[in-house]
């Protein structure tokens, strides 16, 4: 369902973008034309989505997405430069009069096609967003650096013992604290299990698993002799 959504949403665009080019009046012009401008578009799109989101904007290195935020932008540009002079030597035979007149406009081009690349990152933050304020969970105490801080256990993706201290993987972030792994596994729900004697996972996170391990945010975590049975139980 999700995918077929993402093949509607690029369809529509695409009849978007060849009404704006060109229309019925230049049917073949505008096709062409607009095959070789949306490929960029949502590779652009699906980068700030998947990439500079993620791993910049919502771990807060605002300077980082900004960078290289400008830097796609950029070679948006510079890329649409390159398919409007392919198009005058190819489809207009070194004529603008064979084009038509906004296949030629940068600046019209430019804005149209950061309008979709917009609309694109505006659904995703939206659905992002409506997702967090509709996840339901209960919300762990744990103490961090000499203060306590509370985790959804929704959001948490797996612990792993080093020791004398335990990391927490949650979604976005990670988080250190000096409690027992064994006392951590008292206090949490039913939707976490032990799989060896460092880590317990969420099962509801789990990607993918076989008999001897589990795969979480691609991370591999293995699954001990002692746990297996009751692991596998669990989770088939």
């Amino acid at each position: 369902m999700r995918i077929l959504l993402h093949v509607l949403f690029w369809l529509v665009n695409s009849f978007l973008i060849i009404l704006f080019v060109g229309g019925k009046d230049a049917i073949y012009f505008s096709v062409v034309f607009t095959s070789f401008l949306l490929p960029v578009v949502v590779a652009v799109t699906y980068t700030f989505n998947y990439w500079l989101f993620p791993k910049y904007l919502f771990k807060n290195h605002l300077y980082k997405f900004i960078l290289f935020g400008l830097f796609v932008v950029v070679l948006l540009i510079y890329l649409e430069t390159l398919i409007v002079f392919w198009a005058l030597i190819y489809l207009g035979n070194y004529s603008f009069l064979n084009m038509t007149a906004v296949s030629y406009n940068i600046e019209q081009l430019a804005v149209i096609l950061f309008f979709i690349v917009f609309l694109g990152n505006l659904i995703y933050l939206i659905r992002r967003w409506s997702s967090k304020d509709t996840v339901v969970g209960t919300l762990i105490q744990f103490r961090v650096n000499r203060k306590v801080i509370q985790l959804c256990d929704s959001k948490i993706n797996y612990f792993e013992s080093l020791g004398d201290y335990v990391k927490i993987y949650a979604e976005d972030k990670m988080f250190t604290t000096r409690e027992k792994i064994s006392k951590l596994e008292d206090r949490l729900p039913d939707t976490f299990i032990r799989v060896h004697r460092s880590y317990i996972i969420n099962t509801l996170k789990i990607e993918s698993f076989n008999t001897t391990k589990i795969q979480i945010q691609g991370c591999d975590i293995p699954i001990s002799r002692k746990y297996k049975t009751e692991v596998l139980k669990k989770i088939r």
